[in-house]
């Protein structure tokens, strides 16, 4: 990607970016005020952001979310 370079296409609904931390996620969602900006994953940026976490698979986290989300 070049920033300010010029697109050969009119269709565009996306740009990917590599983010380095949650600053960076929420620089990003500053400059960019007319996208959506997203992460898909990353290592222990996504619990930063987090408004719950839960245990892991294997200690019943699924089953730990759905009791405090109140689905079962």
């Amino acid at each position: 990607m070049i920033f300010g370079g010029e697109l050969y296409r009119d269709d565009l609904n996306k740009i990917s970016f590599i983010l380095n931390s949650y600053e960076d996620y929420l620089t990003a969602a500053k400059d960019f005020p007319d996208m959506k900006v997203g992460t898909w994953g990353g290592a222990g940026e996504i619990k930063a952001a987090a408004d719950f976490v839960t245990d892991t698979v294997d200690n019943d986290g699924l089953k730990k979310a759905f009791i405090k989300l109140k689905l079962i």
